[in-house]
């Protein structure tokens, strides 16, 4: 099972750039983590059973429990055809399993630090091939979507967000004395750097965050004072650094930067218009209709699907409405509706108490604890900005890193400490 796990990581950061963007690999190839989350859900399942321990907490189960409800009612409600209601489980169920993967797997900290590091490995590979996609295979783009990394096609926007989520964690190691300063400052800059090739305006508000919250979070000590001081440092050249290669290629494609961008108000009108418009048209659809304001139109029934229109969901026209993107908490209201959205809320108000409940140890754990508090709130605000629902490479490291910290704090009798995932 650890072997399946990593390699399902590993596709995660690589299947849809072979298949997409290379051709080296057929389509259905990319669906192999879901295919992961099916031998997943039985394992837990089955182990659970024979090792009569089960690290995760009621209310957790009563959330997900009560989210497959909504999904199923929502289904029911707008009677979805077959094909969509495969699609619509594929994209909401195939997390879970990763998420309850942990509550199985008393984990000791040399597995964790194992997978924190193919993990940070994978990141850092990043860096060279955003160089090349931005310098060689792409220099002729005056655009950043392109520079995506190993993650497939347009996906510059997803990158940014994962990037900014493991710097969150990456930067509460450091602040619990895990790793060096010097370890740490490149560490830093080989991730850091392809945010700064891919022109995405939420770096602007998620970095300061990464830096923030892990920092003002926990115990105030001389030392920690100065590690702050140290990081503030770092925040103000971080920004300094993204804000001028951003501009650098703005600047060419537009004729202005980020400031001039803020500045001009028929620019931040445009903007605001094309981010704002499918939460007012998702406003105005919930008016005068209970069962889309409860369920929405049905899990996968505002998404497309590679396989046709059989699959793809009658409402992604009326969703989107020409507009090029539609938040994810767009999409979500659409798709699940109130109920899905309130559960989802739920759920990471209670990741984020008991991240900070888990921060308090002295240990890698408790660093993961601090990162995740910071995740937490990343998490729900690039929700705001773009759509994360079909982002498998975060959704899967989110969830499943949430299930460690909600294990390390249930793990209590059962599993011995230091029982492995057989290979």
């Amino acid at each position: 099972m650890r072997i399946l796990l990593y390699l399902t990581i590993l596709g995660l950061f690589s299947l849809d750039w072979l298949s997409f963007k290379l051709g080296i690999v057929p389509r259905y190839v990319t669906w192999f983590p879901e295919l992961a989350a099916l031998v997943i859900l039985p394992y837990v399942i089955f182990t659970a059973v024979r090792k009569r321990a089960f690290h995760s907490h009621a209310k957790y189960l009563c959330c997900i429990f009560a989210f497959l409800l909504a999904i199923f009612l929502g289904f029911v409600a707008n009677g979805v055809g077959s094909g969509v209601m495969f699609s619509g489980m594929r994209i909401y169920l195939r997390y879970i399993p990763f998420f309850l993967l942990p509550a199985v797997w008393d984990v000791t900290e040399k597995e964790l630090k194992r997978l924190l590091l193919f993990i940070f490995g994978l990141m850092i590979l990043q860096l060279p091939v955003v160089l090349y996609q931005r310098f060689v295979k792409y220099s002729a783009s005056i655009s950043g979507d392109p520079m995506g990394g190993t993650l497939g096609a347009n996906t510059s926007g997803t990158l940014s967000v994962l990037i900014l989520l493991v710097l969150a964690v990456y930067i509460s190691m450091y602040l619990k004395n895990r790793i060096s300063f010097v370890i740490f400052l490149l560490g830093f800059a080989m991730v850091l750097l392809p945010v700064t090739m891919n022109e995405t305006k939420i770096t602007f508000v998620l970095l300061p965050v990464c830096f923030l919250i892990p920092s003002m979070i926990g115990r105030v000590d001389a030392g920690k004072i100065g590690k702050i001081i140290l990081l503030f440092v770092l925040l103000t050249s971080s920004m300094f650094a993204v804000k001028t290669v951003y501009d650098h290629f703005q600047t060419k494609r537009w004729g202005y930067g980020i400031t001039d961008f803020f500045q001009n108000r028929k620019h931040v009108e445009k903007y605001a218009d094309a981010r704002l418009a499918p939460i007012v048209n998702t406003l105005k659809r919930i008016g005068g209709d209970p069962v889309f304001f409860l369920f929405g139109v049905g899990a996968g029934n505002a998404s497309s699907s590679f396989t046709g229109e059989g699959m793809s969901g009658k409402y992604l026209q009326e969703m989107t409405k020409g507009w090029k993107v539609a938040s994810g908490i767009v999409v979500l209201a659409w798709e699940i509706g109130f109920v899905g959205l309130f559960l989802g809320g739920v759920i990471l108000l209670f990741l984020f108490f008991d991240a900070r409940k888990l921060s308090r140890e002295d240990s890698l754990f408790g660093a993961l604890g601090l990162g995740m508090t910071s995740v937490t709130l990343m998490f729900a605000v690039a929700s705001l900005y773009c759509n994360l629902v079909q982002a498998k490479v975060v959704n899967v490291l989110f969830w499943l890193v949430a299930g460690l910290v909600v294990q390390r704090l249930n793990r209590g009798a059962g599993l011995p400490e230091g029982d492995m995932l057989p290979a």
